[in-house]
């Protein structure tokens, strides 16, 4: 899926961490300064979404409103250099 957020959003991701969920096992149980310890210490950070894609690690997405777009709905070639998501018609 491609997530398009319809309200403000926030993002974080981690330049070290591919999905968090490889970690949710054991942040499960864990308190809140642990998890924010753990944040931390993987680098989370809320700013270069262009830097997140580049990775093609996972970016956590906070919002209120959001579509989600099947992939397959999109080009399958996209170009690198379009940002742009391109619906078919």
């Amino acid at each position: 899926m491609r997530v398009v957020p319809l309200s403000t959003y926030r993002y974080s991701w981690s330049p070290t961490v591919s999905d968090l969920l490889f970690s949710a096992t054991r942040l499960a149980t864990a308190s809140a300064k642990a998890i924010e310890e753990y944040l931390d210490s993987a680098q989370y950070r809320e700013i270069g979404l262009d830097e997140a894609h580049d990775t093609g690690n996972e970016v956590m997405l906070y919002c209120e409103q959001y579509i989600a777009i099947p992939v397959g709905l999109l080009d399958a070639t996209p170009d690198p250099n379009n940002r742009y998501i391109i619906l078919p018609s």
